[in-house]
């Protein structure tokens, strides 16, 4: 698929805005506080219901303003075109594909696949194992079917457990639901590792790129120890349960540990190290998902220019132009880029909530 359009209406400081879009490299160029960020953030929040920038709605509507939409035509094939949209009203949001009112948002997020990498993404080494289940999940969910239910299936006996367990009951009225969960948890489980095993082979590829004298690995941790069954851990661990009022081991409590020669990022890397690791790991799973995905992916990267130095800027330039995807790209100026004129299909100047099409 190909965006070929987005309108969006009292989004951040922009009162309405409309780009059109082509295939290849689009550029987004301005000063800072200009609003080019925001129109990432815009097209981000219209594929994904998600904005990489505030947790909620509201802080995303323009001042003085009492709704906001963004709505978007792609491109499917040569003769058909489908629109999305969504808009946040009277506290609400809602979703449409086409004419139709979607009321699942992993039913509307699975239309159009779009990764985003900016100042914001560092946090996926540095912080929570949430953020790293997120980014993990991202990926098996738009490529192995079936995910999405599995997961949903998942969170509603992890609920149930988790209410139970605060309710104080007994062992034996946990065991229906132990049963269930168990049989998700192996099923979720199977879904990740059977990912990452996909995952670990396409950051190798990439890496011999963006990292050519470093080695870098991947360790996925399940959430509970492999050798042993979860059957028996829970029966184990329920009086500890009781006592903390969850579950705490599971699939709720994967991690994915990342390694540079070895040694543990997190705790050992440099800050310039950590931003090339963290293009690497976005760009493996891109790169994936347009490889083993049904939908081609949107790829947008903010402000590039003050996260890599020049020969990684170069190096990152290089991989996208090959991956045959739409790319949209945020900086203060385009000469930081260094690019041809050849490798821009369309460039836009943003001023203080105004675009001007420049290419």
């Amino acid at each position: 698929m190909l965006l070929e359009y987005v309108e969006a209406h009292n989004f951040r400081l922009f009162k309405n805005i409309s780009i059109d879009f082509t295939e290849g490299l689009h550029i987004f160029f301005g000063e800072n506080a200009s609003g080019k960020t925001s129109i990432l953030e815009s097209i981000n929040y219209l594929c994904s219901c998600k904005s990489f920038l505030s947790a909620t709605p509201r802080r995303i509507l323009r001042k003085n303003s009492a709704d906001f939409f963004v709505r978007g035509r792609f491109l499917i094939d040569h003769n058909r075109s489908q629109s999305m949209s969504i808009s946040w009203r009277d506290q609400k949001i809602g979703l449409k594909l086409g004419y139709e009112n979607i009321y699942k948002s992993s039913e509307y997020a699975a239309f159009q696949p779009i990764l985003a990498i900016g100042p914001f993404s560092y946090r996926l080494i540095d912080e929570s194992p949430d953020i790293r289940r997120k980014f993990i999940d991202w990926g098996v969910f738009h490529v192995k079917h079936g995910y999405s239910m599995i997961s949903r299936d998942f969170n509603r006996a992890l609920m149930q457990r988790n209410k139970l367990l605060q309710q104080g009951v007994e062992s034996h009225l946990l065991n229906a639901w132990d049963t269930e969960f168990i049989k998700l948890a192996i099923k979720l489980d199977k879904y990740r590792a059977d990912y990452i095993d996909l995952f670990r082979e396409q950051l190798a590829k990439l890496c011999r790129i963006l990292l050519p004298d470093d080695q870098l690995d991947i360790h996925y941790s399940c959430g509970w120890e492999r050798d042993k069954s979860l059957d028996k851990i829970l029966e184990k661990t329920y009086q500890k349960d009781i006592e903390r009022r969850f579950t705490y081991f599971g699939p709720q409590r994967a991690d994915l540990s990342i390694f540079l020669n070895g040694l543990n990022v997190k705790e050992t890397a440099s800050r310039g190290q950590k931003k090339i690791i963290t293009f690497a790991l976005y760009l493996a799973q891109m790169q994936l998902q347009n490889n083993q995905g049904k939908k081609k992916g949107i790829l947008m990267i903010d402000d590039m220019p003050s996260e890599l130095d020049k020969k990684h800027i170069g190096m990152v330039i290089e991989l996208i132009s090959t991956m045959d995807i739409q790319i949209l790209m945020s900086c203060i100026s385009p000469d930081l880029l260094n690019l041809q004129s050849d490798e821009v299909s369309r460039m836009f100047h943003v001023k203080q909530g105004e675009l001007v099409k420049v290419v």
